[in-house]
């Protein structure tokens, strides 16, 4: 945006009367300040935001109105929120181009905050989150997916979230796999239809682990295959990594899987983020996450405070293994808190 209406003035933004930043958290976590904050003063041409505290009569014409900036986010962490409180709409009363950056907090006015829930990354309530106990290796975890889509054989659509686009090629192949060792099933079941140990309806469904991967390596064309595939319902399970945990439209998601949770407490909002791919628009949906004890490599023991306060807030059958774990104590003596893996989207 800055660079087609600023730097290359593609774009005239001086009849926009209303921005929105939308998942402006990730912005700021992928390094965007300094952009989000340029936009939000005016530095792409648009008009002066418009003061909460009114210096002057007000006017009928709109020219007079100024622009109006409204930040959205499942979530609001404090760094959205001090971003949202430096750049308050008060022309004239601190500095910046137009005057309304204001460094004190304690002489400008408050901006006006609608929020729906917790502030600070809360899971919905109509969501049913289950924890399943797992182990570090990938295909102790692979034979408990296939077993958790076993579980589930009329949900029409699964959204799996991995932590790195290795993972997801590799979970989707191992679905493959699954899927053509059904369909071989279903193929002996049809030919022995005619045998007395047939059982009618006892065969696989070849469909069940029909999926398709979405991560940061797809073309465009494979991303949009990926994902009117999954939205048709052509496959059944699509694998992703936190690309699809938010600003995409994935209508009817019964059910999430977290394949791989967040290894560090700093990431637990796309916990949040991704479990919200569920129940949306008043419906209800459930989660299903499997968590590996411990600190330090894959283990999810620096977000155990958060998912405890989490389950806790919106009323969750809290698994017996889950609230005795060690974890609950925090790293041991001299350990590693946490380890940044799975950043690879």
């Amino acid at each position: 945006l800055l660079t087609c209406a600023k730097e290359e003035p593609y774009l005239d933004m001086s009849r926009v009367r209303t921005l929105v930043v939308d998942e402006a958290d990730q912005m700021l976590d992928m390094g965007f300040e300094p952009q989000v904050r340029e936009i939000l003063i005016g530095g792409c041409g648009t008009p002066p935001p418009r003061s909460p505290v009114r210096s002057r009569p007000v006017t009928r014409s709109k020219e007079n109105d100024g622009r109006q900036s409204l930040l959205f986010s499942a979530t609001f962490p404090p760094n959205v929120q001090a971003l949202a409180a430096r750049l308050v709409m008060a022309p004239g009363l601190g500095s910046g181009w137009y005057g309304n950056v204001v460094s004190d907090s304690s002489q400008s006015p408050t901006p006006a905050k609608v929020a729906v829930g917790k502030i600070g990354g809360a899971a919905a309530s109509n969501i049913t989150q289950r924890l399943l106990l797992s182990d570090h290796p990938r295909e102790r975890k692979m034979e408990s997916l296939i077993a958790v889509l076993r579980s589930r054989p009329l949900e029409r659509r699964t959204l799996v979230f991995v932590a790195a686009k290795t993972d997801a090629k590799w979970v989707r192949a191992g679905l493959q796999l699954a899927a053509e060792a059904d369909e071989r099933a279903a193929r002996r079941s049809a030919n022995a239809s005619d045998s007395d140990t047939a059982v009618a309806g006892s065969a696989p469904d070849p469909t069940l682990f029909s999926a398709d991967e979405l991560h940061g390596d797809c073309t465009q064309g494979a991303r949009t295959r990926a994902l009117d595939a999954f939205s048709t319902g052509a496959v059944r399970v699509l694998v992703a990594t936190d690309v699809a945990s938010r600003g995409l439209d994935l209508p009817d998601v019964g059910h999430v899987v977290n394949f791989d949770l967040p290894t560090d407490s700093r990431d637990f909002d796309a916990y949040v983020h991704r479990i919200g791919r569920t129940a949306r628009a008043g419906k209800g949906g459930t989660s299903t996450s499997f968590y590996v004890p411990g600190f330090g490599g894959r283990g999810n023991g620096p977000i155990w405070r958060a998912m405890m306060e989490t389950m806790t807030e919106t009323g969750q059958a809290i698994p017996e293994w889950f609230a005795g774990l060690p974890d609950a104590n925090g790293p041991p003596p001299g350990g590693r808190g946490y380890m940044r893996v799975g950043r690879g989207r």
